[in-house]
């Protein structure tokens, strides 16, 4: 199977009556606000590779209008960019859950947005794993952190948590948790996450693996 049709079929999944293609399209088109975006910004296609495909508000599928190969809504992401046809890296299952459970999410709070917004500043959604989203496919980013950011300033601000188990950050809580008071939060500055976490130098550039937040600060909590 080709791989940017399969990526495609699978946020289509119909077991789930297409509310996660749904929820990709409300986020991408930016279809929350009154004037949604016309096309999507331009991204690789799958095909000659050129930095030129698009799609039109709302579709799923097109042409790539510089080689005329078919496009999907899911080649913004750049899964494609992974995968070949018949081999994929173990960290495409990963990111692929990671992008599907926040959509999943995004689900839940388009929901509330549409048809109870009034109820959602009393609502807490929470992620299982940190909010954010591995490499090329932090394009998914920008519109949400816009989102977020009109749902606060109309007045029904979003609370989303990420709750992260394992890793670097799961790792230094253990450490310093003894000298932590029981309901501690302690909230992590970029400085604190370079020198004592990540060991980097303060003002290094960042590191080229490291995932892009999507929304918010990381903090402990004990």
């Amino acid at each position: 199977m080709v791989p940017h049709f399969a990526a495609w079929g699978s946020i289509r999944d119909k077991s789930l009556k297409g509310e996660v293609m749904e929820t990709l399209k409300w986020l991408a088109y930016e279809k929350w606000d009154r004037n949604p975006k016309e096309e999507l910004p331009v991204f690789d296609c799958p095909h000659c590779w050129e930095t030129v495909a698009t799609l039109p508000l709302d579709a799923e599928t097109g042409k790539c209008p510089g080689c005329g190969g078919d496009l999907f809504i899911t080649d913004m992401l750049g899964f494609h960019q992974e995968m070949e046809e018949d081999f994929a890296p173990e960290t495409i299952a990963r990111t692929y859950m990671t992008i599907h459970e926040t959509l999943l999410l995004f689900t839940g709070v388009g929901y509330f947005w549409e048809y109870y917004r009034d109820l959602l500043p009393e609502c807490l959604f929470v992620k299982d794993g940190p909010l954010s989203i591995r490499a090329q496919y932090s394009k998914l980013v920008n519109p949400i952190r816009r989102f977020l950011a009109h749902a606060r300033d109309s007045g029904y601000p979003v609370h989303i948590i990420g709750q992260e188990k394992t890793g670097y950050f799961a790792d230094h809580l253990e450490i310093i948790e003894k000298n932590m008071p029981e309901g501690t939060l302690f909230i992590h500055s970029d400085k604190y996450i370079k020198r004592e976490i990540q060991q980097r130098p303060e003002n290094g550039a960042p590191c080229p693996t490291e995932k892009t937040p999507i929304m918010g600060l990381r903090y402990s909590l004990k």
